[in-house]
């Protein structure tokens, strides 16, 4: 009879330490007026970070048109932590596969496709502090058009091991 009773009471803790894989500890959105990446504007980021011993994932979602005429993004990103390490990363997201197919998801709610990139898998930072993330445009062209957004998540590292 007394299991009855706390019953839901295990099955709620059970749920809430379940989510705990899927924290997002810091989530920032930046829109491209008139949907274009200008080829030499920086996205920046500065994300808090409170915990030097937790393990982190960095992610950037690109939100783009369906009508986009390239097949990858490339970017560079630089990350700046509190206690001054440097990191200098190239990435060529792709957007579309050989046959020209999206490699991204429709997101209905904001009428374009959408793709996530693994910036950095895994990592601790020296000292508390901000991180900072400078992401830029490596595209040969002037500007990138119809890059609507991206958004830049750190979260906890074993909810992004796709």
């Amino acid at each position: 009879m007394k299991l009855k009773r706390f019953l839901p009471f295990v099955l709620l803790v059970l749920l809430f330490s379940g989510c705990q894989n899927n924290k997002v500890y810091y989530e920032d959105n930046f829109k491209f007026e008139n949907d274009i990446w200008p080829r030499f504007n920086h996205v920046t980021f500065d994300v808090p970070i409170n915990d030097a011993n937790k393990h982190y994932d960095l992610l950037l979602t690109t939100y783009y048109d369906i009508n986009i005429d390239f097949d990858e993004l490339p970017i560079q990103v630089n990350t700046v932590t509190e206690d001054g390490e440097k990191r200098f990363s190239e990435f060529h997201i792709k957007l579309k596969d050989s046959q020209g197919a999206h490699k991204g998801t429709l997101n209905d709610k904001r009428d374009c496709m959408e793709i996530q990139h693994v910036i950095r898998r895994d990592f601790t930072v020296g000292k508390p502090g901000k991180l900072h993330v400078d992401i830029e445009c490596f595209y040969p062209k002037y500007n990138i058009p119809y890059i609507k957004e991206v958004k830049l998540q750190l979260v906890n590292a074993e909810s992004s091991a796709k």
